[in-house]
């Protein structure tokens, strides 16, 4: 077992390979994913996904997305 480090990591649902691994990872929590940038469509189990805590990452994070992405769409 090894320790992942999550800070800044964008987890997209394209995750491929590494998505079915992390959501059988032993020990994956909100703590880890507190930094992390989420979305709706990432692929999280559902103890993890179904936390306040990450239900709250997931819309911030929804909501920086689409500003950035209206952004790109304005230039």
């Amino acid at each position: 077992m090894f320790e992942a480090r999550l800070d800044g990591a964008i987890l997209y649902e394209e995750l491929g390979e590494l998505g079915r691994i992390s959501q059988q990872a032993d020990g994956l929590s909100a703590e880890m994913l507190s930094e992390a940038h989420v979305y709706k469509a990432t692929q999280l189990p559902p103890e993890i996904s179904n936390l306040p805590a990450i239900r709250m990452r997931i819309v911030k994070c929804e909501a920086e997305r689409a500003t950035v992405e209206q952004g790109l769409a304005g230039e």
